[in-house]
């Protein structure tokens, strides 16, 4: 089971190498959920570790709109890590 607070910077093997691999496969599934535009701000801000300006810059949108993406786009994964969990 995957959640957005601890999850994602936590030691995703720990002491079980499988929940690793259910917890990427998971988060990969709801990542394909999220619309082409936050799936995009949140690839290239959290994965590429892109600061908040290089993310404006190559998707050639304003900080301010990369910003409500973000926030947008994470209270979206949120909800689909919530719904994949059955709560």
């Amino acid at each position: 089971m995957l959640s957005l607070d601890t999850d994602l910077v936590a030691d995703p093997v720990g002491d079980d190498p499988l929940k690793g691999i259910e917890q990427r496969d998971q988060l990969q599934n709801v990542l394909r959920n999220l619309p082409l535009e936050q799936r995009q701000v949140v690839l290239l801000r959290y994965f590429a570790e892109l600061s908040l300006i290089e993310t404006a810059t190559v998707l050639g949108r304003s900080q301010g709109t990369i910003k409500s993406q973000i926030h947008r786009a994470l209270e979206h994964l949120k909800d689909l890590i919530e719904d994949d969990n059955g709560k």
